[in-house]
């Protein structure tokens, strides 16, 4: 099987005899220690998604990151322009693969689990996807469907679980607040927008660019 790229050399992959290999595991085996993330993590958890776009996660090395004094001017200035998205892009029939080249975390809350065809896949725990969707929108559908996310998740979101995969991910920007609004737009009850708002509401934040 070719995987085709617009802006990348092809890659093959030799599938043998009749055995059955799922997109999903040909999406995985693109980059070393990939995972599934955003808009497929959501489409595994059962909120949403669409199982025809995939998303690999292979993260950054680890890297020294300096200390950044944030202000509400740079806030603004960061969301007047169109996000950067990943050109490393493949596609074989029927499934667009998206190779994303996150953060390092360390693989925070990533996890196996049995795929919708029954094979084993790495992906994103239910509570980090939730943040990662807030963080990039554009990877799962747009700002909307992160809200019908939320609304999907709300009895199966932990509030004080997600607060602390956050706090551990290390974001200079104040998703904490995004997260929050979302939860009050889902419908989530006062304690969990509560345990966000006590993490501080400084700053004006978007939800995406303008």
């Amino acid at each position: 099987m070719t995987l085709l790229s617009p802006d990348y050399q092809p890659l093959v992959r030799y599938i043998w005899g009749n055995h059955h290999v799922s997109p999903l595991a040909i999406a995985l085996s693109v980059r070393k220690s990939a995972y599934l993330s955003h808009g497929t993590a959501l489409w595994i958890h059962g909120l949403g998604g669409h199982e025809g776009r995939v998303f690999v996660n292979a993260e950054q090395s680890d890297k020294e990151t300096s200390e950044l004094d944030l202000t509400q001017e740079a806030i603004h200035r960061a969301f007047q322009n169109q996000p950067r998205q990943s050109r490393l892009v493949y596609t074989m029939p029927k499934f667009r693969i998206t190779v994303l080249n996150g953060k390092h975390t360390g693989e925070l809350e990533v996890e196996e689990t049995t795929g919708p065809t029954g094979e084993k896949v790495r992906v994103t725990s239910l509570k980090r996807t939730l943040i990662d969707i807030v963080v990039r929108p554009i990877y799962s559908g747009g700002v909307q469907s992160v809200l019908d996310a939320y609304r999907l998740a709300r009895e199966r979101a932990f509030a004080l679980k997600i607060g602390q995969i956050l706090r551990k991910l290390d974001y200079v920007y104040p998703y904490h607040q995004a997260v929050g609004f979302y939860m009050l737009a889902a419908g989530y009850p006062p304690e969990d927008q509560d345990h966000f708002a006590c993490m501080g509401r400084k700053y004006d934040v978007y939800l995406a660019t303008a």
